[in-house]
């Protein structure tokens, strides 16, 4: 059995963003906001309500501040990658050669 349910609420007003822009790790919720430089800058947000393609912020980012809505997949991936990198080389030698090459 199936329905469709409407609900009449009254208008508000708030923040929204694509759906697309929210990197959800079943525990938190995160967006990426653009930098000078072409930077991004992860920022854990606080989500409201869903209205078909885009959610509303009730925290974490403010209005007139752009974020990725496209391709932040990459970019997740790309920061998780370049911290696991500098996680292990922090406070460790750099990797040595372990054989001299022949001069030719």
């Amino acid at each position: 059995m199936s329905g469709t349910v409407t609900l009449a609420l009254p208008p508000t007003t708030g923040l929204m963003v694509p759906a697309e822009a929210i990197v959800d790790t079943g525990e938190t919720q995160y967006l990426f906001v653009t930098k000078e430089g072409g930077r991004f800058e992860p920022r854990r947000v606080h989500l409201g309500a869903h209205l078909e393609d885009r959610v509303e912020i009730l925290g974490g980012v403010s209005e007139g501040e752009a974020v990725v809505t496209t391709g932040n997949f990459l970019i997740d991936s790309e920061s998780r990658l370049r911290a696991a990198i500098e996680g292990q080389t922090s406070g460790a030698a750099a990797p040595r050669d372990p054989a001299p090459r022949p001069t030719p």
